[in-house]
């Protein structure tokens, strides 16, 4: 389905359709690599489809975006109503805390799609998981700590400790 505005849309894997690095909007970070959101510091849990849907709206903000364009990018080719994309993007204004009457991220354009409307900039300091080391797996920042849980809190001990037991049990079998 071709659109006057956009007469080169494929919904499909061009650039614009899959960006990289990430975002930041209001107090949100969306890493469209990862493709996950973040509230400051806490990660949002949003359903697969939803961020897809988030990711391809943020991607093309410059205009409105059709119910059948959105779809294609999140759902590909499986086969789906408009009742999908509709539960999606409420699940995803219930994540931002938007309102559709006032909408300060989604715009319902009637009859048409929507329209991602806030202020979007590039995420200098993104949220990124970096992969951990034996000598990082000992250590638990006290910032980890901090926020989590007491049950996270005795697994990641628990991991440090069999991640240094097992290191010095592989150390003593090469000594020996």
């Amino acid at each position: 389905m071709k659109n006057p505005e956009n007469p080169d849309r494929t919904g499909g894997n061009t650039p614009a359709a899959n960006p990289r690095g990430s975002v930041r909007f209001g107090p949100f970070t969306l890493d469209l690599d990862a493709r996950k959101l973040w509230r400051d510091d806490a990660l949002v849990a949003l359903p697969s489809r939803a961020l897809e849907a988030l990711a391809y709206l943020v991607a093309h903000r410059d205009r409105a975006v059709d119910r059948d364009e959105i779809i294609a990018a999140a759902w590909h080719d499986v086969a789906v109503t408009d009742d999908s994309l509709i539960h999606a993007i409420s699940v995803i204004r219930r994540a931002l805390g938007d309102n559709p009457a006032q909408a300060s991220f989604i715009e319902t354009i009637p009859r048409r799609g929507y329209r991602f409307t806030g202020h979007v900039e590039p995420a200098e300091d993104a949220v990124q998981a970096e992969p951990v080391t034996l000598r990082d797996a000992a250590v638990v920042s006290e910032k980890t700590l901090d926020r989590a849980s007491p049950w996270s809190w005795r697994l990641a001990v628990a991991v440090a400790v069999l991640v240094v037991a097992s290191a010095a049990t592989s150390l003593t079998r090469d000594g020996s």
